[in-house]
């Protein structure tokens, strides 16, 4: 079984309502045509309005609270709804992209960012975006005007 196809298993079991598309492309068409990027990350230092943190990925007792508690203070402060639609995709262990209501994200955060991949967040037009890397990086914005 693939990581993805264990995620989807996972996620089942949990009881997260989702849909899942055969492919992350398009979003990551929208995030590279939206975002300024240095190398192939975004460029957080000419998105509007960035939040950047950092948690230690090491220590899991430490890292998910903190991952949590970064994406609580984004949407708080970003006014963003737990009815939101949001797409969720990776830039490895995932080929499909999962379509979900932000509110399920909180619920699902710890097996979404157990893939070892770097995790985005954002709606479908990409008018912001949450990354969590794979090195602890904790990343939010709005897309440039």
């Amino acid at each position: 079984m693939t990581p993805e196809e264990e995620l989807l298993e996972r996620l089942s079991r949990q009881g997260v309502h989702f849909v899942r598309e055969p492919t992350a492309a398009p979003y990551f068409a929208v995030l590279a045509r939206t975002y300024p990027a240095c190398g192939s990350k975004i460029d957080w230092r000419q998105v509007d309005r960035s939040k950047l943190s950092s948690a230690d990925i090491t220590d899991w007792e430490r890292y998910l609270p903190a991952a949590l508690s970064f994406l609580q203070e984004v949407t708080e402060q970003g006014e963003l709804s737990g009815d939101l639609e949001v797409v969720v995709i990776g830039d490895s262990s995932m080929e499909g992209a999962l379509v979900m209501r932000l509110d399920a994200v909180f619920a699902c955060l710890e097996s979404l960012l157990e893939m070892p991949q770097h995790t985005y967040v954002l709606p479908r037009d990409g008018r912001w975006c949450a990354v969590f890397t794979m090195e602890g990086d904790l990343c939010f914005g709005y897309a440039p005007s």
